[in-house]
This record gives structure tokens, C-alpha cells and sequence, in this order.
């Protein structure tokens, strides 16, 4: 069995920018590279929690054709409601987790939070 892991995009030892959990493309492709390896059977399954898990939830609506499964741990998918519960603003959280995960961008990040629809809910 061959099992193959990366990171969400300028997290970890991953490349790219991180767009805060709109990475259903990057997984899609990731997907679709994994198929095309000689060491692999065409079947692809993700494990995700919690950021992981968010980027997991959405990667189902890409609906690809070698996505077998998926164990996702735990997930919100109500963004506003995760970083501003009953209104008030979680910055342990979020300014904290984004500064420990993608320190050279969380500043762009918190500003792209704080105006995108993102926080209204995945529409599931």
C-alpha cells in the first residue's frame, strides 16, 4: 500500500499561497497527479481534521472519479460561527493559528477572512 501526504498549500514543507480553505482545486490536482503515478491504483482516499478536514469537505463538491472515501474528523462549515461565536471575534484561534501555520502571509490572510462569503457557510 502506498500512501502518499502533503500539506495545505504554504503550510508545512508545501510550496504555494495558503487561500484560506479554498483548496478544493489543489486537491483536485493533487488528485489527478497521485492517479497518473506508476505506483498507483487510481483509487484516492483523504484524511482530514480540522483545516485539513475543512479543505476535505469541500474537495467532495470537485466530484472526481478516483475519490473512493473520505475520514474526516472534525469539520465546521460554518465559518462565522467557528470565528465569531455569538458575535465576538475568537482571536486565540485564528490570528494565532494563522500565524503559527502560514506566519508570512496571515497577515493578507486575517484581511481576506474578514470580507469573504466564506464565513456565511460552505452552502451544504
Amino acid at each position: 500500500m502506498k500512501i502518499d501526504v502533503y500539506n495545505l498549500l504554504s503550510s508545512g514543507l508545501s510550496d504555494g499561497d495558503f487561500t484560506i480553505f479554498h483548496e478544493k482545486d489543489d486537491d483536485f490536482d493533487a488528485g489527478e497527479w497521485i492517479t497518473q503515478q506508476d505506483w498507483s491504483n487510481g483509487d484516492v482516499f483523504t484524511f482530514g481534521g480540522s483545516a485539513d478536514g475543512i479543505t476535505s469537505l469541500q474537495f467532495i463538491f470537485s466530484e472526481p472519479d478516483y475519490l473512493k472515501a473520505q475520514y474526516i474528523v472534525w469539520v465546521t462549515t460554518e465559518g462565522y460561527e467557528t470565528f465569531y461565536p455569538h458575535g465576538a471575534y475568537r482571536e486565540s484561534l485564528v490570528d494565532y493559528w494563522l500565524e503559527g501555520t502560514v506566519p508570512d502571509q496571515a497577515d493578507e490572510c486575517l484581511a481576506t477572512m474578514r470580507d469573504n462569503e466564506w464565513f456565511v457557510g460552505f452552502g451544504v
